[in-house]
């Protein structure tokens, strides 16, 4: 089953991707036990739509290092992207809880958590995540969607109002303020 959950949408392939992978398989060549190189060249591939090609590499580098919030992460994406929300939600909750504050991780989480009905635990996450890392960008804009699509403009408003304060050239929350601000 594939679903389309916004963290599991392929970059286009694009030239740089393809140099990054042959650069990881080069690393990888010289040191084929190197995990952040199976994660990175994992990653190129996932991005470039190759999911069988990145879940090996990611579980190599975690048997390397089982204690690698970013391969777990990146793992979550690809089984979420394959429909296996269980799979995703275990990893990415296990990647927060090696790194607490691993914003990608939170934000994958949350939007696992939007897809089986949890919006509201999906948004408290994110808000006590913001709370300790407020430079989160990605974590407004999920909220602000969040709310959004649920019909709550105003606090989907906040959200973004909130992003813009940080970031006032933030191009999304300046599309979203534009969207759903009143004229």
């Amino acid at each position: 089953m594939h679903t389309d959950l916004p963290f599991v949408v392929a970059a286009p392939a694009h030239p740089s991707l393809d140099g990054a992978i042959a650069r990881f398989r080069q690393a990888l060549a010289a040191t084929p036990e190197y995990p952040d190189a199976l994660n990175n060249l994992g990653y190129a591939l996932l991005l470039s739509g190759r999911e069988a090609d990145a879940r090996p590499l990611y579980e190599r580098a975690l048997a390397l290092q089982p204690d690698f919030p970013e391969a777990l992460n990146n793992l979550g994406l690809l089984l979420g992207r394959g429909g296996d929300l269980d799979g995703a939600e275990r990893h990415f909750r296990d990647a927060l809880s090696r790194r607490r504050d691993f914003g990608d991780a939170a934000n994958n989480l949350a939007l696992v958590l939007v897809a089986r009905g949890r919006s509201d635990e999906a948004v408290t996450m994110l808000e006590d995540l913001l709370t300790r890392t407020p430079a989160f960008e990605n974590a407004y804009v999920t909220i602000a969607r969040i709310h959004l699509s649920a019909g709550r403009t105003a606090e989907g408003l906040r959200a973004v109002e909130r992003l813009l304060q940080r970031n006032p050239t933030h191009e999304l929350g300046l599309a979203l303020a534009r969207e759903y601000r009143p004229r």
